[in-house]
């Protein structure tokens, strides 16, 4: 399975943002991400994570991968 880079600052915004939690983003999943991975994902537990979760974390969020890279949150263009 690929590895792919994202940005959990961008994550937490974009959720933030919508008011919703890792839970909320499990469910909207349909069960492909569990709260748990969402939560790893959304805390940076590792650099990287799989397309296919990454992917799911997206649609649920009706955003993109690219947005998720967050590279405008990465270099501060963007606000905490």
């Amino acid at each position: 399975m690929a590895l792919e880079e994202y940005s959990p600052k961008a994550l937490r915004i974009i959720m933030n943002a919508r008011g919703l939690n890792a839970g909320d983003i499990a469910k909207r999943t349909g069960g492909r991400v569990g709260r748990t991975t969402v939560r790893n994902v959304m805390i940076g537990e590792r650099p990287t994570a799989q397309e296919k979760t990454l992917e799911a974390i997206a649609r649920a969020l009706y955003v993109s991968r690219d947005e998720l890279r967050g590279d405008d949150y990465r270099t501060g263009a963007l606000p905490n």
